[in-house]
């Protein structure tokens, strides 16, 4: 387990000398490319010398920054996106072209309300609708009655008076659409009344597609796609640089510990077609030149 951990570590160390980043927006122009990491340690033997990882460490802080400044750019971009399309949509709805088709939206929805009500009350003045309406009103005072009795309130019987209520209500409406379908004055002034919904609906549908198509807010949300790739470039760099630092600490600290007389547990060796783990170690061969893990 603990070979495998620091071969990988090693691994680490070894693929950051051939691997170069690119640069990234958003992040400090200082940053230091990776191919700098492995560096300080690659000539140093175990057991000699200072192998400290200085380069490996010194990376984190600007590789932090770059993370952080890249979420914030990406939020901005955003906001500047939303912020951009919103204050399209206020002027537009603030136009005069838009203030006067909501104008006549209204004016015809409040001449259909007249006509209707002109038609209703007269129904209303029907012998026959109005004892409908009458019976209807008895009805719901009966039901609110019943109600009224609580744990004693006959269920059955509130029952069929909500049906019987139902029919009278449906037979009203029935006798309502059939005047207003029958009164060309209405007719007219419903037909108006949509006609004016249709413009507002159309001309608000024509200026999403012309906000769509504006070079403006392409380029923002082209800025928007480009600051998340940022982000998530920054976030990638950050993390793989502290995998690197504990890479480099991981070896830093096996090879200045290391002693072949006083071997400590999982320590490297050097194997040369033998090795010498010390007093009671486990000794490795091998045909092989570089360094083994061996417990003692």
């Amino acid at each position: 387990m603990a070979g495998s951990k620091v071969a990988h570590s090693l691994c680490l160390l070894a693929a950051c000398s051939v691997v170069e980043l690119p640069a990234l927006a958003g992040t400090p122009a200082e940053l230091p490319p990776p191919a700098r990491l492995a560096q300080p340690m690659a000539a140093v033997p175990l057991g000699q010398g200072n192998v400290y990882p200085q380069g490996e460490l010194a990376i984190l802080p600007a590789a932090a920054a770059g993370a952080a400044a890249s979420s914030v750019a990406r939020t901005n971009a955003e906001d500047e996106l939303s912020g951009w399309v919103h204050q399209q949509y206020a002027d537009f709805e603030m136009s005069k072209e838009m203030g006067e088709l909501n104008k006549a939206e209204t004016k015809a929805y409040e001449e259909y309300q007249r006509v209707r009500n002109l038609v209703l009350g007269v129904l209303a003045k029907d012998v026959d609708y109005a004892a409908i309406a009458t019976q209807r009103h008895t009805t719901e005072a009966r039901i609110a009655g019943e109600k009224s009795h609580g744990a004693s309130a006959h269920v059955s019987e509130i029952e069929s008076l909500v049906l019987y209520r139902s029919r009278l209500s449906a037979e009203m409406t029935r006798r309502e659409s059939v005047a207003l379908a029958n009164d060309t004055e209405v007719l007219e002034a419903r037909q108006k009344m949509l006609d004016a919904a249709a413009a507002v609906r159309d001309r608000r549908q024509a200026f999403q597609r012309q906000l769509r198509s504006d070079d403006a807010f392409k380029v923002a949300v082209r800025t928007v796609r480009q600051a998340r790739v940022d982000q998530a470039a920054a976030r990638a760099y950050y993390a793989q640089a502290i995998e690197v630092a504990g890479a480099a600490l991981d070896y830093a600290y096996v090879a200045q510990s290391y002693t072949p007389y006083h071997p400590r547990p999982e320590t490297y060796y050097p194997v040369t077609g033998y090795s010498y783990g010390g007093y009671g170690a486990a000794g490795v061969s091998s045909a092989y030149s570089g360094a083994v893990y061996v417990r003692p």
